[in-house]
Parts: structure tokens; sequence; C-alpha cells
């Protein structure tokens, strides 16, 4: 029984090391992509001639912000894991507790909620231009506030989402 229990141990180690490191890769990869996503969107900007470029790429970057989010996530589990490696079943209940544990849920959940909300404000966006507008409308004051007040929404909205769950008095 001992022998086989230590080579399972063993073996379950191996296992959480191999997938603490590509999540760490995962996360990291994600960081530095997304993060390079979001620059290149922010430098052309204020380029978009049309109402169709500028929302695009607006979506885009709030999908990039989010998936950053994840990212970050990803990493921090990834080095609390390294930190804790051999006494996690100790500490994970303590863990799971903690103001940090808390802080990286809700930045998962908002992380997550804000990327996919996006892309299906990208879909629902691209099918309206591809049905009704032949020709892209240019870019005007009036339809870059409303763009603007969108992503706010977005943002706004995911939040709330991710972070109420976390509130002491809902749980």
């Amino acid at each position: 029984g001992g022998q086989c229990e230590s080579q399972l141990e063993r073996h379950n180690s191996l296992l959480a090391t191999w997938e603490a490191a590509i999540s760490g890769v995962i996360g990291l990869s994600s960081i530095l992509i997304n993060t390079y996503v979001v620059s290149l969107i922010v430098s052309r900007v204020r380029r978009a001639e049309t109402i169709v470029s500028l929302t695009n790429d607006m979506l885009v970057s709030v999908i990039a912000v989010g998936d950053w989010l994840v990212g970050l996530y990803m990493m921090t589990l990834f080095v609390f894991n390294l930190v804790t490696r051999h006494e996690w079943c100790q500490t994970r209940l303590t863990w799971k507790v903690t103001i940090p544990c808390q802080v990286i849920g809700v930045l998962s959940a908002f992380g997550n909620n804000l990327s996919l909300l996006s892309m299906t404000c990208l879909a629902a966006f691209r099918a309206y231009i591809l049905k009704y507008c032949l020709v892209p409308p240019p870019r005007t004051r009036g339809n870059t506030i409303k763009i603007v007040v969108l992503m706010l929404g977005i943002g706004i909205w995911c939040f709330l989402i991710s972070v109420v769950p976390a509130l002491p008095y809902t749980q």
C-alpha cells in the first residue's frame, strides 16, 4: 500500500507541475499578446474613418483586456502553485477564503464576462453591418460617443456581475 501511494503522489505531483507550467505559459502569453494588441489598437483608433472600423477596434480591444485579465489570473495561480507546491493540500482551504483569492476570482470572472459579452456584441454588430449597411457610415462625434458609452456599459455590467457574488452579504 505505501509504495503504491508514494508512486501515486509522485505521479500527481508531476501532473500538477506540468499543468501549472502550461497554465503559466498560457497566462504569460495572454498577457504579452493582449498587451501588444491593445497597444496596436490604441495607436490606430484615432485614425478610424468609419464607425465600423472604430467599433471593431474598440470591441477587439475590450476582448483583449478581458483576455489579459484571464491571463493575469492564470499567472497568479501559477505563482501561487510554485510557492505552495508541496503544501497545496494543507493550504488550499485557507487560501480559498483569503482576499487575494477572492480578488483573482473576481478578475477571472470579470475577464471572462468582458471577453464573452464583447465577442457577442462584435458578432451582433458584424451581422447587422453585413445585412443592413452596404456603405459604412463615416465616423462622427455622435456615433463615437455612442460607441464609448457602449464600451463603458459593457465594462460596468461585466464588473457588477463579477463582483456581486464575491460581496460578503451574498455568500
